[in-house]
């Protein structure tokens, strides 16, 4: 069993083991995976980083710590400073809509298709007082670092130090023993301040990072390791398979009753309740089209989706995402058809269930909110439509 953590170790084990090398890998992070995912390793890996208890309820934990510490360490981001988040992923969406009802100006850049609206990222990165790297990549590479804002202040909220090819950066600088300190870098090409010389802001050095909840995380790491013990590689029906959604909403339902800091982030349980169904379909199957009433809201476990409107694809989806929430919030009809790209497993829940979710709880509304206005956008839809 290789339990990782940036995907080194499994690309390394890829590498040098044979076919009949008995493992079973798990990966945790988002970066790790996209750095593995495209490898023919040799053996299966479970897949946490995408797993949706995960992506449901860690990244707006993570969202809130990231943004906590980044002003606790500034004394505070004024409300006029335009602040870029490069990367739509779980934890980029989670932290726009944290940054956006405090400022004035917070725009997403992703480089996928149908994600965001387009930014030319050279002709406009010169333009942010605040830029926070949430890829799990390299977003501002050395080509970059003249082109930024004199002042600008760069926060990554990713698991690494690679978002702003920190390493460039401190070759400007005087090095610092401390690889927590904050950098200002001021060479006479460069002025910019490299929060916690450049690696994830909430990490700290202490031996436990983050609070009580980090216990879903742990939780869901346990969970995989269980299984790896148990399972044989060779009957894994995915080189990349995910725990049961089941055994997932078991965690978070024990989770939600920890009393954990920043719980009313984090307690949105879309897992944990009952009334899910579980669906395999086809390659091509539609689930469902754009005008028609929405009823369910749908969890995917496997495969890959895509959401057209008016016949173009805007977005695509994949294991650990979630959709039709917004129009089932907004009483709307579908603003999007979605059809699977390729054989999917999925898990449905009708729209009595999802309301019952949320009703009585104004801090899970805000969050589902947030997510669905974050799709409108994708959709090109009114955001009044929500009201």
């Amino acid at each position: 069993m290789l339990l990782d953590d940036g995907g080194s170790l499994l690309a390394v084990a890829g590498a040098m083991l044979d076919a009949s090398a008995d493992v079973i890998g798990i990966e945790q992070t988002s970066a790790g995976y996209a750095k593995i995912v495209g490898c023919a390793l040799g053996f299966p890996v479970i897949n946490i980083a995408r797993s949706s208890a995960k992506l449901l309820y860690e990244s707006p934990i993570i969202a809130a710590r990231v943004t906590q510490t980044a002003f606790e360490r500034t004394a505070g981001i004024d409300s006029s400073a335009a602040i870029l988040i490069t990367g739509a992923g779980a934890i980029g969406t989670a932290l726009a809509d944290v940054l956006r009802p405090l400022h004035d100006r917070v725009d997403v850049y992703d480089t996928r298709s149908g994600c965001m609206t387009p930014i030319d990222l050279p002709n406009a990165i010169g333009g942010y007082d605040v830029i926070i790297g949430a890829t799990g990549a390299t977003s501002v590479p050395a080509s970059m670092h003249e082109l930024l804002r004199p002042g600008v202040l760069l926060m990554s909220a990713s698991s690494s130090d690679r978002e702003f090819d920190a390493v460039a950066l401190r070759r400007r600088t005087t090095p610092n023993p401390d690889c927590h300190a904050d950098l200002r870098v001021a060479d006479g090409s460069v002025d910019a301040t490299l929060l916690n010389s450049g690696f994830p802001v909430n990490f700290d050095g202490s031996p436990m990072c983050g609070d009580a909840s980090m216990a879903l995380t742990m939780a869901l790491l346990a969970a995989a390791v269980l299984y790896a013990s148990v399972a044989v590689a060779d009957e894994m029906s995915s080189d990349h398979p995910h725990l049961g959604l089941i055994d997932q909403g078991d965690i978070v339902a024990s989770f939600l009753n920890i009393d954990v800091p920043l719980q009313a982030l984090s307690r949105l349980p879309l897992l944990s309740i009952d009334g899910y169904r579980r669906l395999q379909v086809r390659s091509g199957y539609t689930l469902f089209r754009q005008g028609e009433r929405a009823d369910h809201f749908f969890v995917i476990e496997s495969g890959e989706l895509e959401a057209l409107v008016d016949g173009k694809v805007i977005l695509r989806l994949g294991a650990g995402d979630h959709f039709g929430e917004a129009c089932l919030l907004g009483g709307m009809r579908r603003i999007a058809t979605v059809r699977a790209c390729e054989p999917s497993v999925l898990w449905e829940l009708d729209g009595k269930a999802f309301g019952d979710a949320l009703h009585g709880d104004a801090a899970m509304r805000e969050i589902a909110y947030g997510v669905a206005r974050t799709r409108l956008m994708h959709a090109g839809a009114s955001e009044s439509l929500m009201v």
